[in-house]
């Protein structure tokens, strides 16, 4: 093959026009004098993960309509992650991800088929590969799909919750009437949750901001007397085997702005990398934290869940499902059983909250882009020694 490819920066060497040709074009198709290519390294806002990315396109010369755009993500010892997750895990989640399309979306799709469900879960998958890890996906940002940034609305909430129950419903039924054993995606933060310095940094960070709080003073002195007993109990709850759970589903496990997708006309897409087979107390309360606003937390919290177990029950009855559905008050004691989880994203979206409570600049603090131009302020708590980036 020797098509033309145009290397905009710089990419392996195994990640060529051929390969690319390769893995995404039918052999019945595959001329590669039909196509060319461009390949550019993705920047990334924030290198948060020891995974590289890479953005790929393939047109065809007779047909320029016929284009393929992708995400390429693979993995590499030399990339620094600012979590501080050792390599081998990072290849674990690459592969967890990877397993997360074949086994439960490629599922779900046969029977989308079959009821005539045109909703969408997840960007398309194209191919993946254990050496190198490699895993190549649909680039929706051709498509006009964005992240989020702000906090969402009361209807952009009840929007993702429906995607997120539809997401669990689909699971259960899978695993009840289908024997489909999704136990094995155990919970990936089982080690980590003792070795991600952020987890337990914030901790420390949310306790003296907390301090500075008019009126919170009570609630930072009972997190102080807390403190030796938490990552023993944040352990203990990440390495459970959800025994006492009212019910499990595969969770996203990872709800957080970057990983949920949203398009011009209002579909969701979720881009999955930490998926657990657990209680979905662990997807509800990372909603409530990541997404929900402040006042949406405190007043419409209740309304959120129940709006959350009615489409859970709804999909269920959609597939015909004619065994147990968990109820409504299931649904509350998971999330009063895995309350635990609301103090650690509390600590760790500390600086949202800050920033939300009480704005300050730090003078003559910025954050350099790549080309040396300012990205944005650094904002910090007053009494906070530790600075986070906070861009508004």
């Amino acid at each position: 093959m020797s098509g033309e490819c145009k290397v905009v920066s710089d990419v392996p060497e195994w990640l060529d026009h051929d390969y690319l040709c390769k893995v995404l074009i039918k052999d019945d198709q595959r001329d590669s004098q039909d196509w060319e290519s461009q390949i550019i390294r993705f920047k990334k806002l924030v290198n948060n993960l020891a995974t590289e990315l890479f953005q790929a396109k393939l047109t065809n010369r007779k047909s320029p309509s016929k284009a393929i755009d992708v995400m390429i993500k693979t993995i590499s010892e030399n990339t620094t992650n600012y979590f501080k997750i050792p390599f081998h895990h990072q290849e674990l989640m690459c592969k967890r991800e990877i397993g997360v399309y074949i086994e439960f979306l490629s599922e779900v799709e046969k029977i989308q088929k079959e009821i005539g469900d045109n909703d969408i879960f997840s960007p398309k998958f194209y191919h993946s590969s254990e050496k190198p890890v490699v895993m190549i996906v649909e680039d929706l940002s051709q498509k006009g799909y964005f992240p989020n940034i702000q906090k969402t609305t009361l209807n952009d909430s009840k929007n993702l919750l429906e995607k997120i129950a539809k997401m669990h419903a689909f699971s259960y039924y899978i695993a009840k009437k289908r024997g489909k054993d999704y136990s094995k995606f155990d919970n990936f933060f089982t080690d980590l949750s003792q070795n991600v310095p952020l987890i337990h940094d914030a901790y420390d960070i949310f306790m003296e901001g907390i301090k500075t709080w008019p009126g919170c003073q009570q609630f930072a002195d009972k997190l102080n007397k807390f403190k030796p007993h938490y990552n023993k109990a944040l352990t203990n709850l990440f390495s459970s085997k959800n025994d006492d759970s009212k019910f499990s589903v595969l969770v996203h496990g990872d709800l957080y702005t970057y990983n949920v997708l949203y398009e011009p006309n209002d579909e969701i897409i979720l881009v999955y990398q930490l998926t657990s087979w657990r209680s979905p107390a662990y997807d509800l309360i990372g909603f409530f934290n990541a997404f929900c606003t402040i006042d949406d937390n405190a007043y419409n919290r209740d309304l959120l869940i129940k709006h959350y177990h009615e489409n859970f029950r709804l999909t269920l009855k959609k597939l015909d499902f004619n065994e147990y559905i968990p109820t409504l008050l299931d649904v509350h004691v998971e999330l009063v059983k895995y309350g635990l989880l609301d103090l650690m994203y509390w600590s760790v979206y500390a600086t949202t909250h800050f920033a939300r409570m009480d704005l300050h600049r730090v003078p003559n603090k910025v954050r350099a882009g790549e080309d040396g131009k300012e990205e944005g302020p650094t904002w910090k708590c007053p009494g906070q020694t530790t600075e986070y980036l906070w861009y508004i």
